[in-house]
C-alpha cells in the first residue's frame, strides 16, 4: 500500500506517527510523511520521504506565541493560527491523487484538510488519537477544565455543556473558514465541527492506555484502544540531558515513591506504575499495523 502519514504539532505529536511509519515501511509499504518543515531532518534521517505542510517560520510563529500557553487563550490561538491554515495547504494529497495503488492517510483529528480530502477523493482514512479527551462520551466523560462532568451528572447536562463549548467557543473560531473551504470543493456546510465530523469511518485508533481511558459504547465507531507508542528517536543526547537522566532521584522507583507522597490517593500512584509497566510498543505496533492492513484488504 501507499501510505501517507501526516500530523500537526510538536515532537510529542510527531514521535508516535514516526514510529508507526517506520513499522509500516519495514513491512514493505510505501510511506510518505507530512509534518512541519522543522522535522525534515528527523524524518528523512530515518529513510522516509518527507513533505512539509508548514514552513519553519509558520511553525515557530505558533509555537512561540505566548497565548498558546495561556489556559483560556490556548485553544482559540491553536485553532486560528496553527490549525485553520492547514486546510488551505495544496502540496499534500494532490501529489498522489492519480496513483492506482491503495492510498491511506493516517492523522490526528486536527488535520481538517485531509478529512476534507477523504470526503472528496474517497481516500481510506485511519485516524490516530493521542489523548482520551478527543473522545466525547456521556458515560465516562473527560473533565473539561473546571466544569464538573462526573458520573453524578445526567446525560442532558453533559450534552448541554458540549453544545455550549461547540457553539460559543469552538465553532466561532473555525466554522466560517471550514465552511467556506467545503463549499469551494462542493461539500455541504457543517457545524459543531469538533463533535462527530472529524472521526474516521474506517478506524479511530486510540494510542493511549486503557488504564487512562477505556472504550465507551458511545464513542464514534469503529474505535479501538491500542496503547502508547513510545519513540525516543536516535539523536545524540546532550551532556545536560545525560546528567539529568543519570540522576538517581529521577529513576522510576524513586519517582513512584515521591508520587505516593504527593498524592492523597495512593491508588492513583499505583495506577501510574501499572500504566508504565504495561507499555509494550512493539506489540502495539504489530496489532495496529495488522488492523491497518486488514482494512486495506477489505
Amino acid at each position: 500500500m501507499k501510505i501517507f502519514v501526516t500530523t500537526i504539532g510538536r515532537r510529542g505529536d510527531v514521535n508516535p506517527f514516526l514510529l508507526l511509519a517506520l513499522k509500516l515501511k519495514s513491512a514493505g509499504h510505501d510511506v510518505v510523511f507530512c509534518a512541519s518543515e522543522n522535522f525534515r531532518n528527523l524524518i528523512e534521517g530515518q529513510g522516509i520521504r518527507f513533505l512539509p505542510h508548514f514552513n519553519q517560520q509558520e511553525y515557530e510563529a505558533v509555537a512561540h506565541d505566548p497565548d498558546v500557553w495561556h489556559y483560556r487563550k490556548a485553544v482559540p490561538t491553536l485553532l486560528k493560527k496553527g490549525l485553520l491554515p492547514a486546510i488551505r495547504k495544496k502540496n499534500t494529497l494532490a501529489l498522489y491523487r492519480s496513483t492506482a495503488e491503495t492510498f491511506w492517510l493516517l492523522l490526528t483529528r486536527w488535520c481538517w484538510r485531509q478529512n476534507l480530502q477523504k470526503n472528496t477523493l474517497g481516500i481510506k482514512l485511519v485516524q490516530l488519537d493521542l489523548a482520551p479527551c478527543i473522545f466525547r462520551s456521556l458515560k465516562d466523560t473527560a473533565q473539561i477544565g473546571t466544569v464538573p462532568m462526573t458520573d453524578k451528572f445526567p446525560a442532558w447536562y453533559k450534552n448541554l455543556v458540549w453544545w455550549a463549548v461547540d457553539t460559543f467557543i469552538i465553532d466561532p473560531c473555525i466554522k466560517k473558514e471550514v465552511t467556506t473551504f467545503r463549499q469551494e470543493i462542493g461539500l455541504k456546510p457543517v457545524s459543531r465541527i469538533m463533535n462527530k465530523w472529524l472521526f474516521s469511518s474506517c478506524l479511530n485508533a486510540a494510542v493511549f492506555s486503557r488504564h487512562i481511558a477505556s472504550p465507551q459504547p458511545d464513542w464514534p465507531m469503529p474505535s479501538e484502544v491500542f496503547d502508547f507508542l513510545l519513540y525516543d528517536g536516535n539523536e545524540q543526547v546532550s551532556p545536560e540531558a545525560g546528567r539529568l537522566y543519570s540522576d538517581p532521584e529521577l529513576h522510576a522507583e524513586n519517582l513512584y515513591k515521591k508520587l505516593h507522597g504527593m498524592l492523597d490517593n495512593a491508588a492513583v500512584a499505583e495506577n501510574c506504575r501499572e500504566v508504565a509497566s504495561s507499555i509494550d510498543s512493539e506489540k502495539t505496533l504489530e496489532k495496529l499495523v495488522s488492523a491497518i492492513e486488514e482494512i486495506g484488504r477489505s
